[in-house]
């Protein structure tokens, strides 16, 4: 049953990434930005879910996108096909020992130089970063009642 739940609130939170990504894609800067005034054609429309501007994501996890047994596969293969349907977006993957991520997350964060997502497990020291106000936490137990 934990399996159960851990494999479904990871699901809920790729799902959260990906619709991240589709809703926060663009930006309006003024009407000529969004519109071609020779064709009318919009240009720069953030509602379209694609990525007019470069952007690249820096990722956190524990497991290696290459083992199609485990949830660093899975997470792997989400950015790569968001990736594939935007080619404005890229990636890079940082593995990083389970037990070392939340002093790397601290680290990061006293920079200014937070990652745009990490999996880590919950609890102890991501707990008092999360209190802190450092990350958010968008796990299913949080946002998600059933």
């Amino acid at each position: 049953m934990k399996k159960l739940i851990r494999n479904i609130s990871f699901i809920l939170v790729l799902a959260m990434l990906v619709a991240l990504f589709a809703g926060c894609s663009g930006s309006k800067t003024g009407d000529s930005a969004n519109n071609d005034s020779q064709t009318g054609a919009t240009t720069n429309d953030p509602g379209n879910g694609t990525l007019t501007k470069p952007y690249t994501a820096h990722v956190i996890c524990s497991r290696s996108m290459d083992d199609k047994g485990d949830y660093g596969y899975v997470f792997g293969r989400v950015l790569t096909e968001y990736q594939a349907a935007n080619p404005n977006f890229s990636f890079d993957y940082e593995v990083v020992q389970q037990m070392d991520i939340p002093g790397k997350i601290a680290l990061l964060i006293a920079s200014d130089d937070v990652p745009d997502f990490f999996v880590t497990e919950a609890g102890g020291a991501m707990e008092a970063i999360i209190e802190s106000g450092g990350i958010v936490n968008i796990t299913w137990k949080r946002h998600l009642r059933f």
